[in-house]
Order: C-alpha cells, then structure tokens, then sequence
C-alpha cells in the first residue's frame, strides 16, 4: 500500500525521521559495515542497536504513531528485499561515504579540459 502525500507532508515526514535516522548512522559498528559493503550486517546493527528508533522509522513511514505500530515481519522483509534490490542504493551510498574525497588515486586538477580544439 502507498500512501499518498503532498510535499509538505513528504518534508514533514523527512524532518520526523531526521532524528531516529541520524542516531542509526551516527553509530560507528552501523557506519563501518555499511562503509565496507556488508549490507546485512549494517542493517542487523542498525534493528540490535536502534530498535526504538527502527521502529518511529518504520512507523512515520507508514503513517502510523510510533506507540501504535506493529511491525509485520513479512511485509518488513519484502520492503527491505525490494529496497536492496534498487540500482541506485549504489549511488545513494556514496552519498555517505567520503571514498572520492580519500581516493589517492582520484583526480585533483583543474576542472577544465583540453579538447584539442584550441578551445579552453
């Protein structure tokens, strides 16, 4: 089920979670397995360590006050094997690491090209 909401309330939603979220990936066990790939290490961190704040999570998401949520383990685990399966997690995943910023091996000249055109 979706459910559907406005921009406000999507930002209303985004700022109720802000907090809970920052607590799970301020946790240093949490950051390294993410940061070393073990997805499912980082999230059995994430449920061990976090669970008040899993659960307000889980709940705000699915519109429901914290102290009435009741996790449905099944639709639980569909949402995460859905959620893991997506092509961009990659991509949001860099959003959180500095990896580019600690690559020796990246790049850190000038911004401009050579196109051998003569055009600079």
């Amino acid at each position: 089920m979706s459910i559907k909401r406005s921009n406000e309330e999507k930002l209303d939603l985004f700022a109720d979670i802000i907090e809970p979220a920052y607590a799970v990936i301020s946790d240093r066990e949490w950051a390294q397995k993410w940061q070393d790939g073990d997805r499912a290490g980082a999230i059995r961190t994430a449920v061990k360590n976090h669970k008040p704040e899993i659960v307000e999570i889980l709940a705000r998401v699915e519109g429901v006050e914290p102290g009435a949520y009741e996790i449905d383990g099944l639709a639980l685990f569909m949402k995460l094997v859905t959620m893991f399966n997506r092509p961009d997690i990659d991509v949001a995943n860099g959003l959180f690491t500095q990896q580019g910023q600690n690559d020796e091996s990246a790049y850190s000249g000038s911004a401009t090209v050579n196109t051998g055109d003569g055009a600079q």
